[in-house]
């Protein structure tokens, strides 16, 4: 797969970027949304590559996207895959675009529904925040995705309850408590983040929002029940019910009686077999009116008698990896590389990835002085990756390549000039042509 990705990127989070870019090696140009992130070859179990083995899994999904293509070199990590219209946090919350309630409760149910699939195929998404749920463009607009798996685990659905302690995963402001604690995550979890999402979106902010340490964002979460929330704010008492519901590890997840209590029917069951609850984006007719919180009730709360727990020490959650970075120069910040554990894995991961997607065999170009003061970036083949007699044979199993992922060059070397679109410079008109007019910044 070759790739030309547009400058400035579209979206970021702590590991990475991402870009729109066009697929350049097809009869046509097609656009896809480009992830890409700082690696090195001490990376064991890179982020992009984990995070296309859970795309994978889950493909069948509505509300999953949809992955091509994935590739590395000693500089970066890539992957490519549906192109999405904004996330919530920036359209809703920076952007202060319209929401209504039924559009909340349809976002509300997606997920909900997209929560249950995920956990049924054993993985925890651990990051669920209004950043990660994208909005569809196109025909898809009525779908909400759910999206970055890139620090998702493993777990078995039919094991009991693991007390191991782990490391915090996720965003401080979205994390649910047990997260905080450092104890080991489940399912519940995902849904306490969705509960925090939800209530998010409608008041417009967290009461935790402006705080800048863990400590301090789990001392009020502590203070702020779902009990409390409803009977203090506006908040829908439904919300609070739902929270207070998904924090008790005691009680069964009963996704089904979720989507009928916070959506009820505000949204039309005839649109769709299919999808049922289905996002409007022309619905404006009554937004929310967000009233946020009395400047009283964001002052310290008292427990209710209750001792607080406090957040337990321990080392940061992703150290920096030894060893080499074969020269790398930052012409701008880009995070340090990570690996994920062993037991956060899907299994042989390479292999999996390799077999379904695309190699991207090329260092995807962007026309822009962006690493011309490192060495040449040199894209890894089938033989490097896996190693060359299973290379070969993934390699071999992929209709139209050349079995070792060189193109027929001989070489485990990238070439910068390739033929046919790919080689030839893209101007803005070629992008402008896939551009969403409500999406995309012209």
């Amino acid at each position: 797969m070759r790739l030309r990705y547009r400058y400035g990127p579209i979206g970021h989070g702590s590991f990475g970027r991402v870009y729109m870019a066009l697929v350049t090696n097809e009869r046509a140009l097609r656009p896809v949304a480009l992830k890409k992130v700082h690696i090195t070859d001490h990376a064991k179990h890179p982020p992009l590559l984990h995070e296309a083995a859970a795309l994978l899994r889950l493909q069948s999904h509505r509300s999953i996207p949809e992955p091509y293509g994935w590739g590395s070199s000693q500089f970066f990590e890539y992957l490519s895959l549906e192109l999405l219209g904004p996330d919530l946090y920036s359209w809703f919350i920076l952007g202060k675009k319209p929401l209504t309630s039924r559009n909340l409760d349809a976002i509300a149910w997606q997920m909900l529904d997209a929560l249950e699939y995920v956990h049924s195929q054993g993985i925890i998404h651990c990051d669920v925040k209004p950043s990660n749920i994208m909005l569809g463009r196109g025909a898809n607009k009525s779908h909400v995705y759910l999206s970055d798996f890139g620090i998702s685990l493993s777990f078995d659905p039919n094991a009991p309850p693991s007390e191991r302690t782990t490391l915090p995963r996720g965003s401080a402001y979205y994390m649910s408590l047990n997260n905080h604690s450092r104890r080991a995550l489940s399912p519940h979890d995902d849904m306490e983040s969705l509960a925090y999402t939800i209530i998010q979106l409608r008041m417009g902010r967290l009461p935790w929002g402006t705080f800048t340490s863990h400590a301090e964002v789990f001392v009020s979460k502590q203070r702020w029940t779902g009990e409390h929330w409803t009977a203090t704010t506006d908040c829908p008492q439904v919300y609070g019910q739902f929270l207070d519901s998904v924090r008790d590890r005691g009680q069964v997840l009963d996704y089904a009686r979720w989507k009928r209590e916070l959506c009820g029917d505000s949204v039309p069951t005839s649109l769709s077999a299919e999808a049922p609850y289905k996002y409007d984006p022309s619905d404006h007719d009554t937004p929310i009116s967000r009233t946020g919180y009395d400047s009283e009730l964001e002052k310290p709360l008292t427990a209710s008698g209750r001792e607080l727990a406090r957040v337990p020490e321990s080392p940061e959650p992703w150290p920096p990896l030894s060893g080499s970075s074969h020269g790398f120069y930052e012409l701008s910040t880009w995070s340090g590389p990570v690996t994920l554990e062993e037991a956060a894995t899907f299994g042989p991961e390479r292999e999996v990835v390799l077999r379904a997607l695309a190699l991207i065999d090329r260092p995807p170009a962007c026309g822009t002085s962006e690493g011309v003061s490192n060495s040449r970036e040199v894209m890894k083949t089938f033989d490097s990756i896996l190693g060359e007699n299973v290379g070969r044979a993934v390699g071999g199993d992929r209709e139209g390549d050349s079995g070792d992922g060189r193109d027929g060059r001989g070489s485990g070397e990238s070439e910068q000039a390739d033929s046919g679109n790919a080689g030839s410079a893209l101007d803005e008109s070629e992008f402008r042509q896939f551009y969403d007019p409500e999406y995309d910044r012209h």
